[in-house]
């Protein structure tokens, strides 16, 4: 019969569905039968009216019609070139067609780049500037003191146990705030997640202490952390460094990692006094220590136990489904090559692509072949699969003929990997230029590659536009079409 309402199955036997119903909760107890709303537009009006809308089918031949279903989808699935996927991505990524602006534009962004570490001058030199139009690092400050997202240096395996602090090129990621201790098993130090605190001997003295005072008094602001810990200012700063690059601590706005990333001779305020120049360091919002949500005990330099401010106790083997999701919602399409480009800490593609089997077997991601050229498994949002058809065709979209500034620090720097051609560089100074889902010119350590036909007034523009890393140049530069379906 496949999926059937006990209404349905009461009527042909001629018995009460009372009975029908108490019969089916026994075999669902004994796990024959199973119980759902299986076919949403095969229920009767009837039988939606008098609340008979859960259907019952066979546990097998549900298996069997789910993985029926599956094949079939899979099948209907018409893959693009690697063209049209980069036409579709950038499009997905904002950085195509009409940029947005405001505080939605950039929740969206970071919505969308979560979990993704790059460089943290690159942020607000490139991949915000590139997604928001009109973008001010005003926007990023309020929206981070609402809340909503953080920021954290993920952990990095180096050779010395020393860190020092954060330079412009230390990789930072962005979160959801309520999503954090989904991630924090995969990008914290394993000590960290294995309740050990035990490299905080490497710490200097005064890291340990700032490390203290934030463990018993919680967040707390620049002015608060010098009284409390009795270190001077520039002490101060070099511990928060330190702690920073060990990913141990953030802030509540993302104004005191840009000072800290910040030559002292290039602050604002710089050589005007003492009370100038540590005007922006003391206005940075709140410190606090990242949550360590895999440990409530945490053993203090001297050996000692301490119950600090941590979160409850979880599960270390947890399931990486909310990573799955957010680099679904990154690419939209996601398959094995696209990983190249996260960080190493993140789950192997094998553990994601259980995930993903278990997504799809739900309704809610699709599977299949979308992009020609790659091997394995590939995966997708349903919406993304409608609008990657859009992009089959170059000619068939307004807005993606225009030349497109990709930073190489950008989770769409895929130079290399869905495009021919070497990998470049995931350094913030390294820029690619897009037209039409192909990469036409690079900017690489400060030299130029062309890579169509010589053309000297379009390979002149081309350099421009890299050399500026404006997005709004982009717009009013004539350069040639590229050969790409």
């Amino acid at each position: 019969l496949g999926p059937v309402t006990a209404t349905a199955l009461a009527k042909p036997l001629d018995i009460d569905k009372g009975l029908v119903s108490r019969a089916l909760l026994t075999l669902e107890i004994e796990g024959f039968a199973m119980r759902g709303l299986f076919r949403v537009n095969s229920i009767s009006a009837c039988e939606t009216r008098f609340g008979d809308s859960e259907e019952w089918c066979e546990r097998r031949l549900l298996a069997r019609i789910g993985r029926y279903t599956i094949r079939t989808l899979r099948k209907e699935i018409e893959p693009v070139s690697p063209a049209a996927f980069m036409r579709f991505v950038l499009h997905w990524q904002g950085l195509s067609g009409e940029r947005q602006r405001g505080p939605e534009a950039l929740r969206d962004a970071l919505y969308r780049l979560q979990g993704f570490a790059a460089p943290a001058v690159a942020w607000e030199s490139s991949l915000l500037p590139h997604r928001i139009s009109a973008y001010s690092q005003n926007q990023l400050d309020q929206l981070l003191t609402t809340g909503e997202f953080m920021w954290l240096r993920p952990f990095t395996p180096v050779k010395s146990t020393r860190r020092v602090g954060p330079v412009r090129n230390t990789p930072i990621m962005f979160f959801e705030r309520s999503q954090i201790q989904n991630w924090l098993p995969w990008i914290t130090h394993p000590d960290l997640t294995a309740g050990k605190l035990t490299d905080w001997a490497s710490l200097s003295s005064q890291a340990n202490c700032l490390r203290d005072v934030l463990l018993s008094n919680g967040a707390s602001f620049f002015v608060d952390l010098m009284s409390m810990t009795g270190l001077l200012r520039s002490q101060l700063e070099e511990a928060l460094a330190e702690l920073v690059a060990w990913g141990i601590v953030t802030s509540d706005s993302f104004a005191g990692l840009r000072v800290l990333i910040t030559p002292s001779s290039k602050r604002p305020g710089a050589g005007r006094g003492r009370r100038n120049r540590s005007r922006t360091v003391e206005t940075a919002g709140r410190w606090s220590l990242v949550e360590l949500t895999l440990s409530h005990q945490t053993t203090l330099p001297d050996g000692s136990q301490d119950s600090g401010p941590i979160a409850p106790v979880q599960d270390v083997a947890i399931e990486p489904e909310q990573i799955a999701v957010a680099l679904l919602d990154r690419y939209g399409v996601v398959f094995r090559a696209l990983l190249i480009r996260e960080h190493r800490s993140l789950p192997h593609w094998r553990e994601l692509t259980r995930v993903f089997r278990r997504l799809e077997a739900r309704g809610e991601v699709r599977g299949g072949r979308f992009v020609n050229g790659f091997s394995g498994e590939q995966f997708a949002w349903p919406e993304a699969v409608e609008r990657l058809r859009e992009f089959r065709d170059p000619n068939n979209q307004t807005g993606t003929a225009r030349p497109v500034i990709v930073s190489a620090a950008d989770p769409l720097n895929l130079h290399g990997i869905t495009t021919p051609g070497n990998r470049i560089a995931a350094v913030s100074g390294n820029r690619l230029l897009y037209k039409e889902g192909v990469s036409i010119a690079q900017l690489v350590a400060g030299e130029f590659h062309w890579q169509l036909t010589p053309d000297p007034p379009a390979e002149w523009s081309a350099r421009q536009l890299l050399i500026r890393n404006d997005p709004t140049t982009a717009v009013v530069t004539n350069l040639p079409r590229t050969v790409s379906s």
